[in-house]
């Protein structure tokens, strides 16, 4: 079962995938689904993921008892630990404490239904992180989150002041990963407050080359504030020759 924050009217992809190889790529479980009503978390549970162990003893369905946990005992004092879950056991999932933790190269491999990796992404594009009137300075980074429910997702740009900008370039694959992120020098912008906002690019349908064609989704226009210092490390008050000389003022 999966829980994560989510508003009202928001709609969300999830994926599953059962190891992190080429051998095991992203599935679809659901590119549509609604955010939960009357409440700020939604829960999403996976049916039929988990493969259960075979019933019985003396086979691989995990007959045997798991090991005794370790017992700490000060002086005459030992502690009572709550009783085992019933069995069958599935011995891969058994490990003395002393032993660390579960991996996969340690006590055979764990079945694929037992463990996996989830991505849930809402539909539309957001900045991760960032709030209203938020002050920024040199170079930072910036999450982004962008989903579509259908679509290869061709490029990402960011607009300050509903024009492009050469403070940040624009995402276009290969994606980087784990996630999107612009990198935004704001020492190419001027010092105050500025819009920013992000719109995202996608090809429905490759077959139909028009651009009328591509899906573009903006994300909410956010406010930020720049704020930079600015100095001089060579500062010259006076510049020329004698009696024929410029003054500068720095203000």
């Amino acid at each position: 079962m999966l829980s994560w924050p989510s508003a009202q009217n928001e709609k969300f992809i999830v994926r599953y995938r059962a190891r992190l190889d080429e051998a095991h790529p992203w599935t679809i479980l659901t590119n549509d689904y609604p955010g939960a009503l009357g409440t700020n978390r939604t829960v999403f549970t996976h049916v039929g993921v988990v493969e259960y162990p075979a019933g019985g003893g003396g086979g691989g369905g995990g007959g045997g008892n798991p090991p005794p946990p370790a017992v700490a005992s000060t002086g005459q004092d030992e502690t009572e630990w709550p009783p085992l879950p019933p069995m069958p056991w599935d011995p891969r999932w058994i490990r003395d404490p002393s032993d660390g933790p579960l991996t996969e190269d340690g006590g055979g491999e764990v079945p694929l239904g037992a463990i996996g990796f989830y991505q849930v992404v809402r539909h539309g594009v957001h900045f991760i992180g960032l709030t209203n009137g938020m002050q920024l300075s040199g170079v930072v980074g910036l999450p982004i989150e962008v989903g579509h429910p259908e679509g290869e997702l061709l490029h990402v740009t960011i607009m300050i002041d509903d024009y492009g900008t050469e403070a940040a370039g624009m995402l276009k694959p290969p994606f980087p990963a784990p996630f999107l992120y612009f990198t935004l020098d704001t020492r190419l912008l001027s010092n105050g407050v500025h819009t920013l906002q992000a719109e995202a690019t996608w090809m429905v349908d490759p077959a139909n080359p028009d651009p009328a064609a591509l899906v573009n989704i903006a994300s909410p226009v956010m406010e930020i504030e720049v704020f930079n210092e600015i100095s001089f490390s060579n500062w010259s008050f006076h510049f020329g020759e004698l009696y024929d000389s410029l003054l500068i003022n720095a203000v």
